[in-house]
């Protein structure tokens, strides 16, 4: 019996080792899918950084500890403040009036509570290049499982930033190509 008890063992013992043989190859394909989708999402969040970089209007990306993520190129030019300047610091600590940056952060605030849309109607704004009226729309942007994690601030302007006037019918620009005359 000691030899078939032996036997056996060793029986169990293979048909362990192929069911580990099993699981390490379907671990390592995992590993590859998981590797493979890393990238995938690499590449898209390049280009959403690379899209709010190139937005015509100044965009704001604010992450749920309330820090500056993203300040493309027209937040630079209509704050007169550069990126690296404000990228990671807090909102609390943006360079623009007390009065507008408490707006800022009520709304900031109110959206991360809420997870619910907000929008700063008719604000002057502009220290940089540019300055005017701006609708400022404050959105939240969740993660994985609708986790909030964080918030979107768009400056869209009403009249007299970045060269554009906004009137109920539409957009006009004063230059030839966009001008749209009324019927």
């Amino acid at each position: 019996t000691t030899n078939e008890e032996l036997q056996s063992t060793n029986e169990e013992l293979e048909t362990t080792n192929e069911e580990l043989q099993s699981l390490n190859e379907e671990l390592a394909n995992m590993n590859d899918e998981l590797e493979s989708r890393s990238r995938e999402l690499s590449v898209l969040t390049s280009r959403y950084a690379e899209t709010l970089q190139r937005m015509p209007w100044p965009v704001v990306l604010v992450s749920r500890d309330e820090k500056i993520q993203i300040w493309n190129a027209a937040a630079q030019r209509l704050f007169g403040v550069g990126s690296t300047s404000v990228v990671g610091v807090d909102v609390v600590q943006l360079p623009v009036t007390e009065l507008f940056r408490k707006a800022l952060l009520r709304r900031v605030r109110a959206v991360l509570e809420t997870h619910k849309a907000a929008i700063l109607r008719g604000q002057n704004v502009g220290t940089g290049e540019v300055s005017g009226i701006f609708d400022i729309q404050f959105t939240p942007i969740a993660g994985d499982e609708a986790e909030l994690t964080g918030v979107l601030i768009m400056f869209g302007p009403v009249r007299g930033a970045l060269g554009i006037n906004v009137i109920p019918n539409g957009p006009t620009d004063k230059s030839p190509k966009t001008n749209r005359k009324r019927k």
